[in-house]
């Protein structure tokens, strides 16, 4: 026994050291070592993430989740065209419903949320309406919005037990898991369009390229950092590599330098860190004194300048990092875009265009505004930013609610204080980045399931403790 655990401290050891070398690797522009070292974990992950992958394949309705999340990472491989990438999921998805379910039932309850959805969804199309933005592209995105909700109900009203919301939770990080594993695969063919990408007008080496935004690669590599810290230090019931595939989603974080995404994750690492018993903080702590003693080594063995480090971290000078990369201009801007239309804004998706004309628009993958709430102010107005800040202000007290409830059996608990931490990261990283601001993505595909599991979970749970 003691052999068997002294073998699999060695292997983490080996795991965390090879990663925090891929760490200073990313920094220094070296990024082929990058991708010798995460093929390494893969290889070592690759048993516990088969065994994931199949246990989320056996339900119709997780598998369901699994693949349109795989299709929308990977499917910018096989086009350039927006509308082949965004509608080729919905398709496979609509088809694997068809397959699966004699009936397929979606029940949409009459309940606060589905009226406030409802009500956003009139939000936009007066706007759009009365801004004479009603164009056939706002209607792709409303449609494709609509489609999302209809998913995340087809889905979660057939989640009816506690396994079931644990596999969904699975089933939303091994997707993201698999998208990621598959787009470091093809790194190695197609590496400038995975790492390189034109930025200010300089190229830049980041995770993502142009296939996924990097911003978009940083939520989802944190997504899946923050359920396998929680898994490895956490839970009771412990299996499999969740220490490799830990490393393997932090060396996918560092290197999409997505700042926005790094910060939010840390952040609610924190507090799941400070929610923890005393044991695993002192393993925590002694983790991260590690890491910092093991890094400052290497910078000395490789003579890196704090001046490399800081043009690494900051992508460039001072002002660049205080105004965040010229966000700060944007969101100026954009404010006073607000206060133009404050009551219905411009319409749906007009954030876009109303940027690109402006002189802040930058050069970017994305000309969107990086800030989720400045979109939506501009594009519905206030009366849409209220309907959004009521849907997350109650889905955050549902999630609290659950978390405190300590009648909740421990695994539920597991999966209701998870899935809300995941919560906050989007919430963290809109901040920063378009997130589900403007047009129906990733983003916003993952905001909706959170809310939709939330309110069928707080069900589930006075159901079960009544009893």
């Amino acid at each position: 026994m003691r052999l068997s655990s002294l073998r699999i401290n060695i292997k983490n050891m080996g795991a965390f050291l090879l990663s925090l070398f891929a760490v200073v690797a990313y920094l220094t522009n070296h990024i082929h070592f990058v991708q010798i070292i995460i093929l390494i974990l893969i290889v070592g992950s690759l048993g516990a993430g088969i065994s994931g992958i199949k246990r989320v394949l056996q339900n119709h309705y997780t598998k369901t989740v699994y693949w349109f999340l795989i299709l929308c990472l990977i499917c910018p491989f096989f086009s350039d065209n927006l509308y082949v990438i965004e509608i080729l999921p919905i398709i496979v998805v609509l088809a694997n419903m068809g397959l699966d379910c004699k009936d397929i039932n979606v029940n949409i309850k009459i309940n606060i949320l589905s009226i406030l959805l409802t009500l956003y969804l009139l939000i936009i199309a007066i706007s759009s309406i009365r801004s004479h933005n009603l164009t056939v592209d706002v209607l792709f995105w409303v449609c494709k919005f609509i489609f999302i909700i209809i998913l995340c109900s087809y889905v979660v009203d057939n989640i009816t037990n506690q396994h079931n919301f644990e596999l969904l939770l699975e089933s939303i990080i091994f997707s993201i898991y698999t998208g990621i594993i598959i787009i470091w695969i093809l790194s190695l063919v197609l590496f400038n369009r995975c790492f390189s990408q034109i930025s200010f007008g300089n190229m830049q080496y980041r995770f993502g390229g142009t296939i996924v935004h990097p911003t978009t690669m940083a939520l989802l590599a944190g997504l899946s950092v923050l359920y396998f810290y929680i898994l490895h230090f956490e839970a009771k019931n412990r299996g499999g590599n969740n220490f490799l595939m830990l490393m393997i989603m932090t060396i996918s974080l560092v290197s999409t330098g997505g700042r926005a995404g790094i910060v939010a994750t840390i952040i609610a690492v924190a507090l799941a860190y400070f929610s923890r018993g005393r044991e695993s903080k002192v393993k925590v702590i002694l983790l991260l004194f590690l890491s910092l003693l093991i890094l400052y080594f290497v910078f000395l063995l490789f003579d890196i300048s704090r001046e490399e480090l800081f043009t690494a971290l900051g992508r460039g000078d001072i002002r660049n990092i205080i105004t965040l990369s010229g966000r700060a201009d944007v969101f100026s801007y954009s404010i006073k875009l607000f206060l133009e239309k404050p009551l219905l804004g411009y319409g749906y998706t007009s954030s876009y265009e109303l940027l690109a004309n402006s002189q802040y628009y930058f050069s970017s993958y994305s000309n969107g505004i990086d800030n989720a709430y400045l979109m939506i102010l501009i594009d519905t107005g206030i009366l849409g930013f209220l309907i959004v800040a009521s849907i997350l202000v109650i889905t955050f007290n549902r999630i609290f609610r659950s978390c405190i409830n300590k009648r909740v059996h421990y695994n539920l608990f597991f999966v209701s204080k998870t899935y809300g931490f995941i919560f906050v990261i989007i919430l963290l990283h809109a901040l920063l980045s378009p997130s589900f601001g403007c047009k129906a993505r990733v983003h916003t595909f993952l905001l909706v399931i959170v809310i939709a599991i939330t309110d069928n979970l707080q069900r589930y749970i006075k159901t079960s403790t009544s009893n």
